[in-house]
């Protein structure tokens, strides 16, 4: 089970085929892993331009996949009418 299971993606709460089992899969998984970095990545710079860093974050779920969580305290008028 721990050879067809990627584990390293249960920990995150997805469970899905080892990419060791087929080329294809692992392309997919390294386009994935991609993504998700760069998705990761912009959580800083928009924590920065917000200016206020604990009230933003980016989650992941399953109903919403991913999404922007920001506290009801911080005025982001300005940083959305910028873009």
């Amino acid at each position: 089970m721990e050879e067809t299971i990627d584990l390293e993606m249960v920990d995150e709460g997805e469970y899905v085929i080892n990419p060791s089992f087929d080329d294809e899969l692992k392309e997919i998984s390294t386009k994935k892993k991609k993504v998700v970095k760069k998705i990761k990545g912009r959580e800083d710079e928009v924590k920065i331009q917000i200016g206020s860093p604990s009230s933003f974050k980016i989650d992941n779920d399953k109903t919403h996949g991913w999404f922007y969580r920001i506290s009801r305290k911080v005025n982001i008028y300005n940083y959305f009418d910028e873009l």
